[in-house]
C-alpha cells in the first residue's frame, strides 16, 4: 500500500471579498503550482494478518435454529510520513510527531442470530452484531498537523448491527426458484473529531443512520445456479449477479 497526499498553502482571510476571491486565497481556486505545496503526507506499507472467526449453531426443533459468532479482524502495520513542502520556511523537513509507525484494525464484531422455517419452503432470520469500530482509531497515526498532533481528537463509536431477512423457494418449478428480502439498520460510524479546530470538526463529522432495504432473487437451472441481489439505502445502491456452475 502506497498513499500520497499533497497539500496546497491558501492565502489566510484577508476580509476583502474580491481579495480572498483570488487564486491561491482562502476562498478563491487552488494555486497547484509546484512551490504552493504546503505539506506531503505520505502513508506506505506491505503487511498480512489472519483473520478467523468462531461459530456455533443450536437446532432444538426443525423449525427454529440459534447461533453465535465471533469475528476477529486483521491488524495491518504501515509508516506514516509528514514533510514539509516548499511552501513551508523548512521545506523537506520531516515532522517527527506526525510520522512514524501506524496500524489500521478492521474491526472485530461478535453477533447472535435465530431463525425460523414455519414452512419447508420459507425461512425468516433475524440477527444482531456488535461492531467495534473504536478499534479503527486506536493505533492510528494522526498526519493533520491543525490537530495538534493529538491522536485523541478522533474516534469512532461502536455500534449495534440489527439484520432481519427472509426467502421462499419455489421447490415445485422446472427450475427451482428463491425469492429474497431483508432489512439492515446501519448506525452511524464515521470518524469524527471532537478538538479545537474549527476545519477539522467541519471535516470529521458524524454521519446518518442508514436503513438498507436488500431484494433477490436466485435459480437453479441444471448445474448452474444464477443469484441477484439489491441493496438499496439512502447514501448508496448496489447491485449484483452471481454464477456459480458444479461439475
Amino acid at each position: 500500500m502506497w498513499r500520497r497526499r499533497e497539500r496546497l498553502h491558501a492565502v489566510e482571510r484577508t476580509g476583502d471579498p474580491y481579495v480572498d476571491s483570488l487564486t491561491g486565497h482562502i476562498f478563491g481556486p487552488a494555486d497547484f503550482r509546484p512551490g504552493n505545496v504546503a505539506s506531503l503526507q505520505e502513508q506506505q506499507g506491505d503487511d498480512s494478518d489472519w483473520e478467523w472467526s468462531l461459530g456455533a449453531l443450536w437446532r432444538p426443533s426443525a423449525h427454529w435454529s440459534f447461533g453465535a459468532v465471533w469475528r476477529r479482524g486483521p491488524a495491518f502495520d504501515f509508516e506514516a510520513t509528514f514533510t514539509d513542502g516548499p511552501a513551508n520556511p523548512n521545506p523537506g523537513e520531516v515532522d517527527p510527531e506526525l510520522s512514524g509507525p501506524s496500524r489500521f484494525h478492521v474491526p472485530d464484531a461478535y453477533g447472535l442470530g435465530v431463525a425460523w422455517r414455519p414452512l419447508d419452503a420459507m425461512v425468516v432470520s433475524c440477527d444482531w452484531m456488535r461492531v467495534a469500530y473504536s478499534q479503527m482509531t486506536s493505533e492510528l497515526r494522526n498526519v493533520l498537523r491543525a490537530s495538534g498532533s493529538d491522536p485523541a481528537n478522533f474516534s469512532a463509536p461502536d455500534v449495534d448491527e440489527l439484520h432481519l431477512g427472509g426467502e421462499y423457494q419455489f421447490l415445485s418449478t422446472r427450475w427451482p426458484v428463491a425469492v429474497r428480502a431483508g432489512l439492515f439498520f446501519d448506525p452511524e460510524h464515521r470518524i469524527r473529531y471532537t478538538g479545537e479546530s474549527d476545519s477539522l470538526r467541519a471535516r470529521f463529522r458524524p454521519g446518518e443512520d442508514q436503513t438498507h432495504y436488500a431484494f433477490g432473487a436466485g435459480v437453479v437451472i441444471g448445474r448452474a445456479q444464477i443469484d441477484a441481489a439489491a441493496d438499496l439505502s439512502q447514501s448508496v445502491d448496489t447491485v449484483s449477479l452471481s454464477m456459480v456452475a458444479r461439475f
